[in-house]
C-alpha cells in the first residue's frame, strides 16, 4: 500500500472516531453511569452481577447506592424498580435501596435505578443496573444426604421445578397437598392419592421404579422415599437430575418435609395453612393424652403383618404415644421394624391391637391374630380390642398421619372407658385394709376415719363412702319416740341412753365381701359435760350402736376411747369395729332416776326383789320401721341388743302393777257382814 494512501485510511478513521467520542461522551452524561458512583452490600463494591444465597426458612437483604459525580450541589430524583416494577422514589444528592426476600422468594432479580437532574441539571439523567441471582439451597434437610457418599449433597434452585417425578406413595400424597400436583408427571403404581394420580404416567414400583421411564419424562426434580432403591437414587444423581428424598422418623419430620416441599414449589404459603390445621388437629387429640397415668394408658401391638411391627425411632411409634397408648415394641428400646416373636407377643399381653388393613378388603394381619389359638388368651383378642385401620393412612408418612392419630385415638376409646369406669372405684385388695375419704354431710365431721378390710376371699370395689343423716334428733327428755322417719326401719331407743350423732354410713357400687368397717369418730366435750352421765359406766362413757335389719334391734359395738386429744382439744376420741356398713348413733349411758322420788340413783340394774320398792323403767318397744336411739335414753334391753319377748314384757308389767295396786275393794257379803256385825269387831 502507497503512502498515499495509509495517510488516506488514517484520515478517515480519524474523522469517524472523533465523532463516536464525542456521542459517547453525551450518551454517558445522559445514561451512562460513568458519572455514578455504585455499591451493593453482598460484594460491597461496585458490582453489578452477584449472586446470594438463602436456606429454607432464611431470609436475605442486599442492600444498594448510588451517588453523583456531577459535583456538589447536583440534586437528582431517584426512581427504583425491581423487575419493572417501580418500588420507591426519592429526591437527593445520593439515593440507597434494600431488597429484602424469603425463602420462596428465590429467582433472578433485575433492580435499577434512574436518577433525574433538578434545577439546573434538570436535562441530565443517569442511571444503573444490577443482576442478582437469589439461590434456593437445601441441605441437610434432605434426607437423600443420609446415603453414603452424599453427606454433603445440596440442592440449588433458581427457578421452580415444573415437572416433578414422584418415587413413593407418601411423596404423591405431600406434593399434591401443598398444591403442586399440577407439576407432578410421573408417579408409582402404587400411588392412589389423591384420585387425581390415576391419570398420571407409571415409572414402576415404589421399590422397582424404572430408571428409563424416569428420565424419559425429563423431571426438573425427583422426589424420592426410604424404600427407594439406592441403585436408582445414584443413577438420577450422576445423571445430574436433582433429588429430594423423605425419610421421616416422626410426625414432626414429616411436617418438616410438607414445609421443604411447599417452599420449593413456591407454595409455602397453602403449605403452611395446611400444617397449622394438621397441628391443631394433632393438639386436640394430645390435649386429650397427654396427662394420662401410666395405667391409664394400653399396651398396644401394631401389626403390620406376619408380627411385623415398629419400634422406637418411628412414627408409627409416635402415633400410638399420642393417641394415647404404649407401643410394646418400644418397651426395651428396640427401634426401627422388626418381626416380634409369639413368645414375646404373648408375655408382653397387649390390651388393643391395631392391624394394618393390607392391601384387600379384608386385613391378612387381623385374621393373623383372631384365628391363632396361642393368642385367644391376649387381653385384646379376649375384650374384642383388636382393631383394622386402613394401611394406606397409617404406613404412609404424609399429610394424613394426622388422621392416623384420630382413628387409633378412636379405637383407645373402649379401653378408655373400661379404665374411667375402674377410676372411679376404690379396691381394697384380698386381706387387706384401707382408709376412706368420706363424701356426704360436713355435719357428720365427727367421722375422724374409716377403714375397711376386705375378706380373704377377694377385693372389694366400691366408688364412694357417703354419709347421711339416719333421722332428726329426738327429745332430750321423756320416754323415746315411737315415731320414726321415712329414711329408717330401725324401732326408737329407750330412755337409757343421750343420742350424740345418728347416720347411715354406706359404699356405693359395693361389690365383693367386707369383713369389718372401722369408725373412729370424736365427741364433743362440751356435749359430754352437758349431760347427766350414769357413774356407773364412768369407764366406758360413750359407745357405738349399729342397727341390726334382720333382728330390728340395736346392738352396741365394742368401743373403746383412744384419746382426749390433750387439754387443747375439745373433743374425745373413740374407735369401734362393726362387721359392715349400716346405720349408726354415737350414744352416751345416762344416770337413772327413781320414778317415785324423781331423784338420781346410782343403785344398778334392780333385782327381783328390790321391784316392789324401786319401779323399773318401763321398756318402749315400738316395730316402727328403722328408728334410731333417741336423745333420752336406750332400755337395759335395748343395749344388749336383745328384744324384749312378749312373755317378759308381761311379766315385768305385772310386777310393777304388783307394786303399786291398791287395796282390792270389799265384796257384797263382806260388806252386809261388817253392816250387822262389825260391833262385835270393835
Amino acid at each position: 500500500m502507497s503512502a498515499k494512501i495509509k495517510v488516506f485510511v488514517a484520515f478517515l478513521l480519524l474523522s469517524l472516531l472523533i465523532p463516536l467520542t464525542l456521542f459517547g461522551t453525551v450518551l454517558g452524561t445522559a445514561f451512562g453511569s460513568s458519572d455514578l458512583t455504585k455499591w451493593n452490600s453482598v460484594t460491597e463494591d461496585d458490582a453489578t452481577i452477584f449472586s446470594v444465597e438463602v436456606g429454607v426458612d432464611e431470609s436475605e437483604e442486599v442492600e444498594f447506592r448510588v451517588s453523583s459525580d456531577s459535583g456538589a450541589g447536583t440534586v437528582y430524583e431517584w426512581s427504583w424498580s425491581v423487575n419493572g416494577a417501580e418500588t420507591k422514589k426519592s429526591e437527593g444528592e445520593s439515593a440507597d435501596f434494600t431488597l429484602g426476600f424469603e425463602d420462596e422468594e428465590y429467582g433472578i432479580y433485575n433492580v435499577s435505578v434512574v436518577g433525574v437532574g433538578v434545577g439546573e441539571a434538570e436535562n441530565e439523567t443517569v442511571s444503573e443496573t444490577w443482576n442478582l441471582s437469589v439461590w434456593l439451597v437445601v441441605g441437610e434437610e434432605n434426607d437423600a444426604c443420609k446415603l453414603e457418599g452424599l453427606e454433603n449433597y445440596q440442592l440449588r434452585f433458581l427457578k421452580r421445578p415444573e415437572r416433578l417425578v414422584s418415587m413413593a406413595p407418601s411423596c404423591t400424597e405431600v406434593l399434591f397437598a401443598v398444591g403442586a400436583g399440577e407439576s407432578v408427571v410421573g408417579v408409582t403404581e402404587f400411588c392412589d392419592y389423591p384420585p387425581e394420580v390415576k391419570e398420571i404416567k407409571k415409572i414402576g414400583g415404589y421399590s422397582t421404579p424404572s430408571f428409563e421411564k424416569i428420565v424419559d419424562l425429563e423431571p426438573d426434580l425427583v422426589v424420592g422415599a426410604h424404600g427407594n432403591p439406592a441403585d436408582v437414587i445414584y443413577y438420577l444423581l450422576e445423571s445430574e437430575y436433582p433429588v429430594y428424598a423423605m425419610h421421616p422418623k416422626n410426625i414432626e419430620a414429616i411436617f418438616r418435609h410438607i414445609k421443604v416441599v411447599g417452599t420449593i414449589e413456591k407454595r409455602k404459603a397453602e403449605a403452611l395453612s395446611l400444617l397449622e390445621d394438621l397441628r391443631r388437629r394433632l393438639g386436640a387429640v394430645e390435649q386429650k393424652t397427654e396427662f394420662l397415668e401410666e395405667e391409664q394408658r394400653p399396651r398396644v401391638f401394631y401389626n403390620i403383618g406376619n408380627y411385623f411391627t415398629a419400634g422406637k425411632e418411628t412414627f408409627a411409634d409416635e402415633i400410638i404415644e399420642i393417641a394415647g397408648g404404649k407401643n410394646i415394641a418400644a418397651a426395651d428400646g428396640k427401634t426401627g421394624y422388626f418381626i416380634m416373636s409369639l413368645e414375646e407377643l404373648i408375655e408382653k399381653n397387649p390390651q388393643v391391637i391395631i392391624c394394618d388393613s393390607g392391601m384387600g378388603e379384608m386385613s391378612f394381619a387381623y385374621e393373623q391374630i383372631m384365628n391363632d389359638e396361642r393368642l385367644k388368651n391376649l387381653d385384646a383378642v379376649k375384650n374384642n380390642r383388636v382393631y383394622v385401620i386402613d394401611g394406606d393412612i397409617i404406613s404412609r408418612p404424609g399429610p394424613r398421619v394426622v388422621e392416623a392419630v384420630e382413628i387409633v385415638h378412636q379405637n383407645f376409646g373402649d379401653f378408655f372407658a373400661a379404665v374411667e369406669d375402674d377410676d372411679n372405684y376404690k379396691t381394697v385388695e384380698a386381706g387387706e385394709e384401707a382408709v376412706v375419704k368420706l363424701e356426704g354431710e360436713d355435719d357428720y365431721d365427727c367421722l375422724d376415719e374409716i377403714r375397711v378390710k376386705a375378706g380373704e376371699e377377694g377385693e372389694v370395689k366400691f366408688t364412694s363412702i357417703s354419709v347421711e343423716p339416719a333421722q332428726q334428733p329426738a327429745p332430750t327428755s321423756g320416754p323415746a319416740s315411737t315415731s320414726a322417719p321415712a329414711s329408717t326401719s330401725a324401732p326408737a331407743p329407750t330412755s337409757s341412753l343421750a343420742t350424740y350423732k345418728c347416720f347411715a354410713l354406706s359404699a356405693e357400687d359395693l361389690e365383693g365381701s367386707v369383713e369389718w368397717v372401722r369408725l373412729n369418730f370424736s365427741v364433743s366435750k362440751s356435749w359430754l359435760a352437758a349431760k347427766p352421765l350414769n357413774p356407773q359406766a364412768a369407764a366406758k362413757t360413750v359407745s357405738l350402736f349399729r342397727y341390726d335389719d334382720e333382728n330390728e334391734t340395736w346392738a352396741e359395738l365394742n368401743t373403746s376411747e383412744t384419746g382426749t386429744g390433750g387439754e387443747s382439744s375439745e373433743k374425745v376420741f373413740y374407735t369401734a369395729r362393726s362387721p359392715s356398713f349400716g346405720t349408726f348413733a354415737i350414744c352416751a349411758a345416762l344416770e337413772t332416776r327413781n320414778e317415785t322420788e324423781g331423784s338420781p340413783t346410782s343403785t344398778p340394774a334392780p333385782t327381783p326383789s328390790a321391784a316392789a320398792v324401786t319401779p323399773t323403767p318401763r321398756v318402749a318397744v315400738t316395730t316402727t320401721p328403722r328408728a334410731t336411739p333417741s336423745q333420752t335414753n336406750f332400755s337395759t334391753a335395748a343395749t344388749t341388743s336383745q328384744k324384749p319377748s312378749q312373755k317378759q314384757t308381761a311379766k315385768q308389767t305385772n310386777s310393777s302393777r304388783a307394786a303399786a295396786a291398791p287395796p282390792p275393794k270389799p265384796s257384797i257379803f263382806e260388806k252386809i257382814f261388817r253392816f250387822f256385825f262389825g260391833w262385835l269387831l270393835k
